[in-house]
């Protein structure tokens, strides 16, 4: 007998309805948490939205273990190669919905390596991520560039880099803190 997949469903709250990331989408789809990077791409801040809506969950990626913090750097090295392909065959069209994947994830990993949940995206404040310990250099700027161009080849380089930088500063705060 074949196991058949019994997806939940979530509301994304109103806040959280930033049009970048959830331009028709309403609700989440999933199967069960913990999720991994494949997942968390197609489900971007959910640990969030259910953190957000006081919903139940046993795993904080900002708060617990961090291995799914060194996933998603794994996993973006991986990606970084298939992005730039895409980029190479000047294909910006297909590139375009896996950057914005790879963004939301950015966004998740810049706040999860600060120890806070991502807030509501809907009013974007640039005042939150200038006032995080942990984060690259003029990152506000840089993400406001990957909004404004996710398609361009320049916006694949500024978010490789971002996450180059973030990934290090991120160990650096680690070991600093043993």
């Amino acid at each position: 007998m074949a196991r058949q997949n019994k997806l939940k469903v979530i509301s994304i709250p109103e806040e959280f309805t930033h049009p970048f990331f959830f331009e028709e989408q309403s609700a989440l789809q999933y199967e069960e948490l913990p999720l991994g990077t494949q997942s968390l791409k197609t489900n971007l801040f959910i640990y969030d939205i259910f953190f957000f809506k006081n919903l139940p969950l046993a795993y904080l990626p900002w708060n617990e273990d961090k291995t799914l913090l060194y996933d998603i750097f794994d996993d973006w090295q991986k990606a970084s190669k298939e992005m730039a392909e895409l980029f190479r065959k000047r294909d910006r069209k297909n590139a375009k919905k896996p950057m914005i994947e790879w963004i939301g994830l950015f966004i998740e990993v810049l706040y999860w390596c600060n120890n806070l949940p991502v807030p509501p995206l809907k009013n974007w404040r640039k005042e939150e991520i200038d006032q995080l310990e942990i984060k690259p250099v003029n990152a506000v700027e840089r993400i406001e560039f990957l909004f404004q161009h996710p398609d361009y080849y320049h916006a694949y380089i500024q978010l490789n880099e971002l996450f180059l930088e973030l990934r290090k500063k991120y160990y650096k705060a680690f070991l600093l803190k043993k």
